[in-house]
C-alpha cells in the first residue's frame, strides 16, 4: 500500500474494478483561486477534445469544496459532485494571507481536513476514478494516495519539487538593493524549509496518518506522482527535470464570452488603454493604490477588479478607470497597450501570450519570480507594491516606458511569438491519457 510520497515513485496501477464505459478523472481545484480553477477547466476541456467517444473514454468530473470561482466550472458545463462546507469569507482571507506568507495561521483544522479527505475518498471510490488532478488542493495528496490512484498536479515551476531539487534561488524579497543580497544568502535555507523541513501542520499529519499516508514536508502536500510544469523554457532554464516532472507549457484562463463594447471603444480612443488585473490573490489596498496612481496618468484603464471593491470605493474611482467584472483577457491582445498586474502566473502568462508589456508587483515570492523572469527578458518591469504610493514616481516612469520604448514593444512581440507554439492544457491531457488510458 502506498503510504508516502517520498521520492517520486511510479504511479500505482489503475484500478480495474469498475465498468470501462465511464472512466473518471477527478479534478479537485482550490475553489478560492481563479488560476487553479481555470487551469483545471482548460486541462479537462483538452482531455475531452483529445479522445474519441466510446467505451473507456476518460470523463472529467469536478469536486470543489470552496465557493469563489467554482461557478466557472458550472459555466463550462462540467459535471460536479458535492464537496465539503466552504470556508467563510474570513477564513478565505486567512488562507490567502497564509499562502502569500503574510500570516502563520490557516483555516485547515483537523476537523476540516478530515471531512474533506473523507468526501474526496468517497468520491474516488464511488466514481471509480482512475486518476486525480489537483489544483493546489492540499487534501488531494492524502486522498489520492490513500485510495492508491495516480495524482497529477499542473503547477508553476517555482516552488515545485523540480525547482527545489535544482537548487534555484527563491525571491523571498524584491530583487532590489539589500533584497537581492538577502535572497542569495537565504537560497539554501529557503529551499530546505520548503522541500525538506518537517513543517507540515500537525492537523495534516494526524489526518494523513489516520488514512495510512505519511506526510512530513510541505512538498508532501504540494507534490504529486506526476508534476506538470505550466512554465516556459525561459523560466526553467537549463535545469534538468527530476523523474515524474514534465514541462507542459502555459495554461491560463480562457473565459467564455465576448470582449465588452466598452473595451473596443476605449481602444479606439486617443489615449493608451491599460489593463489592470489582480486575479484572485490580490488585495483591496493594491487595487486602490493602483487605481489612484493610474488616475493621474494620461491613459484609460479597464479594470476587472470589482470583487475587491465595495460600492463606495467604486463610486470614488478616478474617471479614467473603468471597473468591470472578470473579462476574457486572452482576447485583449491588440486592444490594450500595457498591463499592470499583481504577478500571478495566470495574468502574467496571459499578458505574455497576447503580446502586452506589463508592470508586475509581486505580492509573494512566487509572484516576484513570475515577474522577474520576464523583466530580465525585457517585456516587463518589476516594481514593489509600495511604488504605487505617494507620488508613485517610479511607477509612472515605468508606465511611460511601457508605452513609449520600442525595445519593450519588440520584446513583448517576441515573447508572444514563442507562446504561440505552446499548449500546456493539451500536453497535460496527453500525459494523463498516456498514463491512465
Amino acid at each position: 500500500m502506498w503510504s508516502t510520497n517520498k521520492g517520486t515513485p511510479a504511479p500505482p496501477p489503475v484500478r480495474q474494478d469498475h465498468a470501462p464505459a465511464r472512466r473518471v478523472v477527478l479534478f479537485t481545484p482550490l475553489g478560492l483561486n481563479l488560476a487553479e480553477v481555470t487551469r483545471m477547466i482548460e486541462v479537462a476541456r483538452a482531455l475531452i477534445e483529445l479522445q474519441l467517444p466510446g467505451p473507456g473514454r476518460l470523463c472529467p468530473v469536478f469536486l470543489v469544496h470552496d465557493e469563489g470561482f467554482d461557478h466557472l466550472v458550472d459555466r463550462a458545463g462540467f459535471e460536479r459532485v458535492p464537496g465539503a462546507r466552504s470556508f467563510t469569507p474570513e477564513q478565505a482571507r486567512q488562507l490567502m494571507a497564509f499562502d502569500q506568507g503574510r500570516a502563520l495561521r490557516h483555516p485547515f483544522t483537523r476537523q476540516v481536513i478530515a471531512e474533506r479527505v473523507r468526501i474526496e475518498r468517497a468520491a474516488i471510490r464511488d466514481l471509480g476514478a482512475v486518476a486525480v488532478v489537483h489544483g493546489t488542493n492540499p487534501t488531494s495528496p492524502i486522498s489520492a494516495r490513500a485510495e492508491q490512484v495516480p495524482l497529477f498536479y499542473p503547477v508553476p515551476y517555482v516552488f515545485s519539487a523540480a525547482h527545489l531539487a535544482a537548487g534555484r534561488g527563491i525571491p523571498l524579497l524584491p530583487e532590489r538593493g539589500w533584497g537581492a543580497v538577502a535572497n542569495r544568502v537565504l537560497r539554501g535555507p529557503a529551499a530546505w524549509v520548503m522541500g525538506s523541513a518537517p513543517l507540515v501542520p500537525p492537523s495534516f499529519r494526524s489526518v494523513a496518518h489516520g488514512n495510512g499516508v505519511r506526510v512530513r514536508s510541505l512538498m508532501d502536500l504540494l507534490g504529486a506522482d506526476v508534476t506538470l510544469l505550466t512554465s516556459m523554457p525561459e523560466e526553467i532554464g537549463a535545469d534538468p527535470l527530476r523523474a515524474g516532472s514534465h514541462r507542459v507549457g502555459p495554461i491560463f484562463a480562457r473565459l467564455d464570452g465576448e470582449v465588452p463594447e466598452l473595451v473596443r471603444e476605449l481602444a479606439a480612443g486617443d489615449q493608451p488603454l491599460v489593463y489592470l488585473a489582480c486575479g484572485s490573490s490580490g488585495n483591496p489596498r493594491l487595487v486602490l493604490d493602483a487605481m489612484r496612481a493610474l488616475g493621474r496618468a494620461p491613459v484609460q484603464v479597464i479594470a476587472p477588479v470589482r470583487q475587491y471593491l465595495d460600492a463606495a470605493q467604486i463610486a470614488s474611482t478616478p474617471s479614467n478607470v473603468h471597473v468591470t467584472e472578470l473579462l476574457p483577457a486572452h482576447l485583449l491582445g491588440g486592444l490594450v497597450d500595457a498591463a499592470v498586474l499583481h504577478g500571478g502566473q495566470g495574468t502574467v502568462q496571459t499578458a505574455c501570450a497576447t503580446g502586452v508589456p506589463f508592470i508586475g508587483m509581486g505580492l509573494s515570492a512566487e509572484q516576484r519570480w513570475n515577474v522577474d523572469v520576464w523583466a530580465r527578458r525585457g517585456n516587463a518591469i518589476a516594481l514593489a507594491p509600495s511604488d504605487l504610493r505617494g507620488d508613485a514616481v517610479r511607477f509612472h516612469r515605468a508606465l511611460r516606458a511601457l508605452l513609449t520604448d520600442p525595445g519593450i514593444r519588440r520584446a513583448a512581440d517576441a515573447v508572444a511569438g514563442e507562446h504561440r507554439g505552446e499548449d500546456g492544457a493539451r500536453r497535460s491531457a496527453e500525459i494523463i491519457g498516456d498514463l491512465v488510458g
